[in-house]
């Protein structure tokens, strides 16, 4: 609802078991999150499990989980973005020396190895709601933004935990109004904010905002 992507990605049989699974999916996240992220076997079995019924549906669609617009050309590629021109210039060895890498060392989009450990961390999981609550109270403001048209971070998602965050605003914050958002006289998206938290809303973009719509980037940003 009031997102920019018309029609649906799932059938409704398929939605159906995605929304029976969650309860458990949601389940193994709390009891990650409450080992403290030091039980190694709950956090992975939780990313497996919500990863195969929440996840899985929507990739097998042949969507771009990124960007629900498009296709995703190659199914080998985790990402659905050709990253060739990234890959070479962070592979450059000048580049690696401006960044302090004195010893040439491969550089990929996604180590599977990096990614591992973020597995068996928890680090998926981390609960970081206190930490922006610590924010805010310390007068820093913080804004959330989102494309609405991004599966892996979604925009309901995102307003739905900052509906309910603990904080002082919490009621201020819900009441608030959504408001369009205007860049060059167009409506690019809507916008809460209230007490120095923000959420954007971005139309027509994936998870990269700033590559999809970088005028609206700049705007929310200033």
């Amino acid at each position: 609802p009031g997102g920019s992507f018309e029609g649906g990605i799932v059938n409704k049989s398929v939605f159906a078991h995605m929304k029976a699974a969650m309860p458990t999916c949601t389940d193994g996240i709390h009891k990650c999150q409450m080992s403290g992220e030091r039980d190694q076997l709950q956090c992975l079995c939780a990313y497996m499990y919500c990863t195969l019924t929440e996840m899985l549906p929507v990739l097998r669609s042949g969507r771009n989980p990124y960007d629900l617009r498009k296709a995703c050309p190659d199914r080998g590629n985790p990402l659905c973005y050709n990253e060739t021109l990234n890959t070479l210039f962070m592979n450059d060895p000048q580049v690696q020396e401006a960044f302090g890498v004195h010893h040439h060392m491969p550089w990929a989009v996604c180590n599977m190895t990096v990614t591992l450990e973020f597995m068996l961390s928890g680090d998926y999981f981390r609960d970081l709601r206190p930490q922006v609550v610590e924010l805010l109270a310390a007068g820093v403001g913080v804004l959330v933004y989102s494309g609405d048209d991004d599966f892996m971070v979604d925009w309901l998602g995102s307003k739905l935990w900052m509906n309910a965050l603990d904080w002082p605003y919490r009621v201020e914050w819900a009441a608030a109004e959504d408001r369009s958002f205007y860049v060059d006289g167009r409506k690019r998206g809507t916008v809460r904010t209230a007490h120095g938290l923000t959420f954007v809303q971005v139309y027509d973009a994936g998870h990269l905002v700033p590559m999809d719509q970088p005028e609206v980037a700049l705007a929310m940003v200033k």
